[in-house]
């Protein structure tokens, strides 16, 4: 993302996700196995209690969840996001985590004009609150797996309840 052009990609291919900030990698990478469903929210349960044991584990899983709930309901468009394991990012995917990245370091202006983008204008001081608290708790554990496979145009999975898709 180019922060001199309000976060916009810089034209071309979507970025790699190898080449992401690892708080970047662990949020997207959770945010794609949490959406497929039950199966990827375990994988993303068994990384997070394997780094930081069973309570700062669940905190942390309850943190995102709590984050990406709030996140299905607070949207004003549909978000989109690739497929678990694929190697590049797409552009929804850098605002959520850099509204997390952001709000977690402190820079709430940052936070905040990325969650503008996607975030309904009432909802944005709740979402970036949620986004701090979700991003102190990825802080600790630190990065994603790293398994990736290639893959075309991004997605939409299943919907489920809101606009999160």
């Amino acid at each position: 993302m180019n922060p001199q052009n309000g976060g916009e990609l810089d034209g071309g291919q979507d970025p790699l996700l190898e080449d992401a900030a690892p708080m970047t990698r662990l949020f997207v990478w959770s945010l794609r196995c949490w959406l497929d469903g039950a199966a990827g929210q375990q994988a993303v349960w068994a990384h997070y209690t394997a780094r930081l044991g069973g309570r700062a584990g669940a905190r942390a899983m309850r943190a995102f969840e709590e984050h990406v709930e709030g996140l299905a309901h607070q949207c004003r468009r549909v978000l989109r996001r690739r497929r678990t394991g694929c190697v590049f990012v797409c552009e929804d995917e850098l605002l959520m985590a850099h509204t997390v990245g952001a709000a977690a370091a402190g820079d709430l202006d940052g936070a905040y004009a990325a969650a503008a983008r996607y975030v309904r204008a009432s909802a944005i001081p709740v979402a970036v609150t949620s986004a701090a608290r979700l991003g102190a708790a990825l802080a600790l554990i630190g990065d994603a797996p790293s398994e990736t496979v290639p893959c075309g145009d991004p997605w939409r999975s299943a919907p489920m309840a809101g606009r999160l898709h």
